[in-house]
């Protein structure tokens, strides 16, 4: 069996869009946020450590590599609000997540 260690990164900036990264598992830890950190620890599991610019806490999520490749789609969330703040998953899937929400966004912009 081939593992695709490939995935698809959207995390939630100040103005509510999203940008998204398509990394290597192997290379999560070199995006270019100040909002998030990646740390690997032990059980080959994936420690996301978030800063929400909405409650203001810091959010700490804990995946397992297996996880991730097995899920199309997770969704990290800020646990107050329910609002997602990063997704990752098959590029597929978080595109169909991920697009229509930054083009509503565009709209709403142009609007006012």
């Amino acid at each position: 069996m081939e593992l695709n260690s490939n995935v698809t990164i959207a995390l939630k900036k100040l103005d509510n869009n999203y940008t998204i990264y398509n990394l290597n598992l192997f290379n999560l830890q070199y995006i270019d946020e100040g909002n998030i950190s990646i740390n690997k620890i032990k059980n080959n599991a994936l420690e996301f450590k978030v800063c929400c610019h909405l409650c203001e806490k810091e959010h700490i999520y804990i995946y397992s590599i297996k996880e991730i490749v097995k899920k199309d789609l997770i969704v990290l969330g800020c646990e107050k609000l329910g609002i997602p703040l990063v997704v990752l998953g098959k590029k597929e899937e978080v595109e169909k997540m991920i697009y229509p929400h930054n083009y509503v966004n565009y709209k709403i912009n142009v609007i006012l």
